[in-house]
């Protein structure tokens, strides 16, 4: 997918079930349209359009009998957890390609109470622990 400036987008799908009905259907189906996106260099003849993008992607959540959910909400998730799992901002900036630090902090860090009581119980050097 292409975001601001014709950059290419990666939107990793941190859902395994949704990722495995999405390798299935592509197994167990002749190839549509449309699933091109998933082999850009056989079918590169011809951009896919944003809506198109959009359609495929709801029909693969409803296959896959997950609720209706933005496909951009995937790097959200991916950007949340991976602060979760890293703590590391700048390393997160990266992953979700932003010119700008804060736009990763701000809007992509969904990060809640319960993520900083996580981080301060791994450091049990700042209470006096070993």
């Amino acid at each position: 997918m292409f975001g601001k400036g014709g950059t290419v987008l990666a939107i990793p799908l941190v859902w395994a079930d949704l990722r495995v009905d999405i390798e299935r259907l592509i197994l167990e189906r002749e190839a549509q349209p449309e699933h091109y996106l998933l082999y850009p260099k056989s079918h590169s003849e011809r951009p896919m359009d944003a809506a198109s993008v959009h359609r495929w992607w709801s029909r693969c959540v409803e296959r896959a009998g997950l609720p209706h959910f933005p496909m951009h909400d995937c790097r959200h998730t991916v950007i949340t957890e991976f602060l979760r799992q890293s703590g590391n901002l700048k390393l997160a900036q990266m992953l979700a390609r932003h010119k700008s630090i804060r736009t990763t902090a701000d809007i992509y860090g969904h990060l809640v109470l319960a993520d900083l009581a996580t981080a301060l119980q791994a450091m049990p050097s700042l209470f006096g622990g070993k």
